[in-house]
């Protein structure tokens, strides 16, 4: 993450739909560290983008990352598949900021 920030260009952050469990210790670690570096994270990283394909479990994780998404700034939205998310990841990348019809990308919490 500090090659990313120090780069100071533009990335996207994907998750796929298999998380494995995280240690609560790293789980707070990592928290920790996004809030120190909100405003850096902010900057740069455009959006954070999980990959799920099943259509409820998108709007429960679209739903759960509402909070994610005012706690560090950086918007969040969720994909069906990993090419939406690629796609999405290089049109935010290059400054283009509309929907692009990924769940979330209209911050309204309609899910498609």
């Amino acid at each position: 993450m500090e090659h990313l920030l120090s780069a100071a260009t533009p990335f996207v952050l994907l998750y796929c739909e298999t998380l494995p469990e995280e240690d609560h210790e790293d789980f707070k670690l990592r928290g920790i560290w996004m809030k120190v570096n909100r405003e850096r994270l902010a900057a740069h990283c455009k959006a954070v983008i999980r990959v799920e394909p099943d259509a409820k479990k998108r709007t429960k994780v679209f739903q759960h990352s509402i909070g994610t998404q005012r706690a560090f700034g950086v918007p969040t939205e969720v994909a069906s598949t990993i090419e939406e998310a690629l796609i999405r990841a290089g049109t935010l990348c290059a400054g283009n900021y509309d929907s692009g019809g990924i769940a979330g990308a209209d911050r309204t919490g309609h899910v498609s």
